[in-house]
């Protein structure tokens, strides 16, 4: 059976995540630090808060009783793509990038420079790369099971042909080349791959600043609708109360008029 909230806890939530949105945090870092004090699931409190928030939406005199401002809250709307859209998603990211965009670029240009768009094309791409990567990974081990795959493979250890090979002979001048070409080889493959590690960490780190940055962005351009639907607000009772200011002036010379001279 579900717990009912109180009125009481209802403030307190959409309260707690006003603040935390002035100081761009997310709406996720609240329902966390409701759930420590409260001691509710995180998930029950964002599945409440996003039910009730509909209900708040469509009913002003609740609202007024709880005295919760809606036009502070937004209703998250998770759109998925479907397998289509992702194929066309990776098919027109690489068309950018034979053009010579990089990936960030290509988002950019696919979400037609709004910031949320982006994002969600990025996460998405990230998630497909993920997925990728771990399909590989789960199809070579298969192949190891299977024994696809041979030990020498695995381990990128380069074998030589030792048919008639004699333990007391000397290496020829080209066996011996052929040799150490193939340490040299064996030695720039590997600093390459660690290399290649180093630098995939590297911009996994710097994506999520920049991730973090577009989230500050989207939510200071929501910040600035609102104040710009506060300040026309206040632009229309300025107006109003400037005619009621006039309508007083009127009446109150038409009754200097009619009153007898003394």
């Amino acid at each position: 059976m579900k717990a009912k909230w109180k009125d009481e806890e209802i403030v307190k939530l959409f309260s707690m995540i006003e603040e935390n949105n002035k100081k761009n945090l997310s709406t996720m870092h609240s329902f966390k630090q409701y759930a420590k004090q409260s001691g509710k699931n995180p998930l029950t409190i964002r599945n409440f808060y996003y039910s009730h928030l509909k209900v708040l939406k469509n009913n002003t005199s609740l609202c007024q009783k709880l005295g919760i401002d809606v036009s502070k809250h937004k209703i998250q709307i998770f759109e998925h793509f479907d397998k289509m859209q992702e194929s066309e998603l990776l098919d027109k990211i690489a068309e950018y990038k034979k053009n010579g965009f990089s990936t960030r670029s290509a988002c950019m240009k696919l979400s037609d420079g709004n910031a949320k768009q982006m994002l969600r094309i990025q996460n998405k791409l990230r998630n497909i790369t993920r997925k990728t990567k771990q399909s590989t990974t789960n199809s070579l081990d298969n192949l190891k099971t299977n024994k696809q795959i041979s030990k020498t493979e695995d381990t990128k250890v380069i074998q030589f042909p030792t048919n008639g090979f004699n333990k007391k002979s000397r290496l020829t001048d080209d066996e011996i080349k052929s040799l150490f070409m193939g340490l040299v080889k064996l030695v720039k493959e590997n600093a390459d791959a660690d290399k290649k590690e180093k630098a995939e960490k590297f911009l996994e780190q710097t994506e999520e600043e920049r991730r973090k940055r577009i989230v500050e962005l989207e939510q200071k351009q929501t910040e600035i609708e609102t104040l710009k639907q506060q300040l026309n607000e206040l632009k229309i009772k300025n107006s109003s109360l400037n005619k009621q200011l006039e309508f007083y002036r009127i009446e109150y010379v038409q009754k200097l008029d009619s009153a007898p001279n003394l």
